[in-house]
């Protein structure tokens, strides 16, 4: 996938040749190691459905305490693939 210099891509195209939207989360959601996870809050209060970050991330990122810069663990990911890897969080929830 090119980069366009000066834009930042907000589609990515699958192999099927589907435009997605993207999504926010932390390689720990990813990689099935985050013990809960929590969605990502808009400044507006609005929920950012296709953003979901395990809670250490979002505590360390959006939390009362001084906020970490280190976003070496962030990752952009397409919305659908990301509501897939959320799938197993939500489940035990319910």
């Amino acid at each position: 996938m090119k980069k366009k210099k000066g834009k930042a891509r907000k589609q990515t195209v699958h192999g099927n040749g589907h435009s997605e939207r993207l999504g926010m989360t932390c390689i720990h959601v990813l990689d099935g190691t985050a013990t809960d996870i929590a969605p990502v809050i808009s400044d507006r209060g609005r929920l950012r459905d296709a953003d979901w970050l395990c809670c250490e991330c979002a505590e360390k990122i959006f939390g009362d305490g001084p906020c970490e810069s280190d976003v070496s663990d962030l990752r952009t990911i397409c919305a659908d693939c990301l509501a897939e890897a959320i799938k197993p969080y939500l489940e035990k929830r319910w």
